[in-house]
């Protein structure tokens, strides 16, 4: 599900990876970092960020 993540964020450029932790709750930089592959995100995280982004267009398959 990580790279799926990573790969939508870096098909939508504009997209604010700072807002969307803002919103899904996440640390500041968790995501920043595992678009960067500096880190991974944890099934926690994932949760968090799931329907977040389902309002910008995600789809969990």
């Amino acid at each position: 599900m990580q790279e799926k993540i990573i790969e939508f964020f870096k098909e939508r450029p504009a997209l604010s990876v700072n807002q969307i932790e803002k919103e899904a709750g996440l640390p500041p930089t968790t995501l920043s970092k595992a678009v960067r592959g500096e880190r991974n995100l944890n099934e926690a995280h994932i949760q968090k960020l799931i329907p977040i982004l389902k309002k910008y267009g995600f789809i969990v398959e």
